[in-house]
């Protein structure tokens, strides 16, 4: 595992770089209690869970919880992790409708 988080941190080194000065719209989001994660962060956990091959986002959200905590010290619940998931994934090019319902059911 040690081997992964080194090359996590190069992979969110080169997030970093990529997305420095990119403004995400945000707009379409509601009005309600400020995020305590950023899109940068967001997409960084999706990486993980790509990389790791995690199939659902609920193992995704306790995986990062035991083993990227140092990374991700506000690691969003799991129906906050599906909304911002949801609203970043247009802007990614992301995967499908239907994908995106597996991932967040279990």
């Amino acid at each position: 595992m040690q081997s992964n988080k080194t090359t996590f941190g190069i992979i969110f080194a080169e997030v970093d770089r990529l997305v420095k000065g990119v403004s995400f719209n945000n707009s379409g989001l509601h009005p309600g209690r400020r995020v305590s994660f950023s899109d940068k962060q967001m997409i960084k956990m999706l990486l993980v869970r790509d990389f790791e091959r995690i199939q659902y986002n609920r193992e995704l959200v306790r995986f990062l919880k035991v083993y990227f905590k140092r990374y991700f010290p506000k690691i969003p619940d799991h129906s906050t992790f599906c909304r911002r998931e949801k609203k970043l994934l247009p802007l990614l090019g992301g995967a499908s409708e239907s994908s995106r319902k597996v991932r967040c059911t279990t």
